[in-house]
């Protein structure tokens, strides 16, 4: 019994769109970040203890997008689990800033964001593309196994009894 997959299965819209907007929207936005690192760190200057974890959520968002954008167009399944756990952490991590701040409803839109590319990457189309379902040949003979118990034929026939 053999087993196939057919692995060259176009690339869903959805999930060609999402992955290229990832990696060209976060290059850019790594490039811009890179540019202005020194007024970036002037303005976080306020709260040092929160220079380092903003930075760490600026930096490590734009290359994890960056790495599951390209998994998932080489159709790595671990790229959508990597993105969607980015961004529950990074959702986690906003609410635990912004717990006392200035903005407490700036995290609603995040959270819409990420709800809604996490119902696109595990729909049904997705999983259809990530998880192919294995393609089983069916066997040239067919045996029928008589399974059935003593006890079972007592049921079937109680007149037959042995």
């Amino acid at each position: 019994m053999s087993k196939t997959i057919n692995l060259e299965a176009k690339v869903p819209l959805l999930v060609k769109y999402l992955s290229w907007a990832l990696i060209c929207f976060s290059s850019f936005a790594l490039f811009v970040l890179t540019l202005l690192n020194a007024t970036l760190r002037d303005i976080l200057a306020d709260s040092p203890s929160q220079t380092l974890s903003s930075l760490t959520l600026l930096y490590g968002g734009q290359i994890t997008n960056i790495v599951s954008g390209i998994a998932m167009l080489h159709r790595k399944n671990w790229g959508r689990y990597l993105l969607v756990g980015w961004f529950g952490l990074q959702f986690l991590a906003t609410v635990v800033i912004e717990a006392g701040g200035r903005m407490p409803l700036a995290i609603y839109p995040d959270l819409l964001f990420c709800l809604t590319v996490s119902g696109m990457l595990f729909s049904r189309v997705a999983n259809e593309y990530f998880c192919p379902k294995e393609k089983v040949e069916p066997l040239q003979e067919t045996e029928v196994i008589n399974i059935a118990s003593p006890a079972h034929q007592l049921f079937v026939n109680p007149t037959n009894i042995n």
